[in-house]
């Protein structure tokens, strides 16, 4: 059987970070669309959190 590369693990970490940040904005403007306050402010935290190590990893 052949193992196919996961796109994700080949990329690098700041990439990896990146990619992160944006899935977290998406959800968090489902979440919005949603009107599901709580869950919003979950990921509100999440991407500050990600946004963080983001700059402090460049």
């Amino acid at each position: 059987m052949i193992k196919r590369a996961n796109p994700v693990d080949q990329a690098q970490p700041g990439q990896r970070l990146e990619e992160l940040i944006g899935l977290v904005e998406r959800a968090l403007a489902l979440a919005g669309d949603m009107q599901m306050h709580r869950t919003a402010a979950a990921l509100e935290d999440a991407l500050v959190q990600a946004e963080r190590a983001a700059n402090t990893s460049k």
